[in-house]
């Protein structure tokens, strides 16, 4: 019996653990982005940005874009990170917010961030830098908690971690690069995010800290801005969490399994 216990407990780890410990892989431009209502993000053709490619962006305020990250991605251990890079032009050198969005189901939330008949997404959360261009403002790191009924990146429970950082302004006319990084710590989550390679904050979340992210979430509470996103890349440590339908397989499979152990024991 314990033997049999042993060998199953062998077998979900080994499922549970497929696709971890990721390599960089660059995030397809042409499928998988989403705003909540207006224009559908499209992507261009654009010789500034690596590749020649981008996607256009243009919403008014409170109309967030997700980016799928094309599955759930964990930090199951301490050490574990995710990085999300890219290279950006805002032509209306607007403050915007950026950051690894959570589609985790857990919460309960069901704040679609599509509005157009497509996939969708549910908000639940995340950890977003703010960008301050146009004039220099306050710099910050927010969580949104993922409280139902609140939108992705506003409402109440869209509240800065710690103390503001030094005012700055990222306007140009040229094409910059922006990155977010959550890694899980003995505690809960350590966030920190850079435009143009040079860090801008670092803060914890300690309090209900997220671990599961999808995406890459856009926000902005300015007039219409138009914001193009081009080269982008996930990287780090993590466990790709399998879909439902993968999660049935296993199960299925593991039930065989166990029968087939359980009818041996008995022979």
């Amino acid at each position: 019996m314990h033997s049999s216990l042993k060998i199953l407990g062998g077998l979900g780890f080994g499922l549970a653990l497929f696709a971890q410990h990721a390599l960089a892989a660059v995030v397809p431009l042409d499928e998988g982005w989403y705003q909540k209502s207006g224009s559908t993000p499209t992507a261009v053709t654009d010789v500034r940005f690596t590749g020649g490619e981008a996607v256009q962006y243009t919403g008014g305020s409170n109309v967030p874009l997700y980016g799928s990250l094309g599955g759930s991605l964990f930090l199951e251990n301490t050490g574990d990170y995710i990085t999300v890079s890219f290279e950006f032009l805002n032509t209306t050198n607007n403050t915007y917010m950026f950051g690894l969005v959570s589609a985790d189901a857990g919460t309960g939330s069901k704040d679609p961030i599509n509005a157009n008949g497509a996939i969708g997404f549910s908000d639940d959360g995340g950890y977003f830098g703010r960008i301050p261009e146009g004039s220099s403002s306050f710099t910050r790191i927010y969580k949104d908690a993922g409280v139902a009924g609140t939108g992705l990146m506003a409402g109440s429970d869209y509240a800065g971690i710690g103390t503001d950082g030094a005012n700055a302004n990222y306007a140009s006319a040229n094409v910059q690069t922006a990155s977010i990084t959550v890694s899980r710590t003995i505690s809960g989550v350590s966030i920190s995010y850079s435009v143009n390679g040079t860090t801008i904050l670092t803060r914890d979340d300690t309090s209900d800290p997220i671990y599961i992210f999808d995406g890459l979430g856009v926000n902005h509470f300015n007039s219409t801005t138009t914001l193009l996103l081009g080269n982008v890349v996930v990287e780090g440590v993590y466990t790709v969490i399998p879909e439902s339908a993968h999660f049935g397989l296993a199960g299925a499979l593991l039930g065989l399994i166990a029968l087939a152990l359980y009818r041996r024991a008995r022979v």
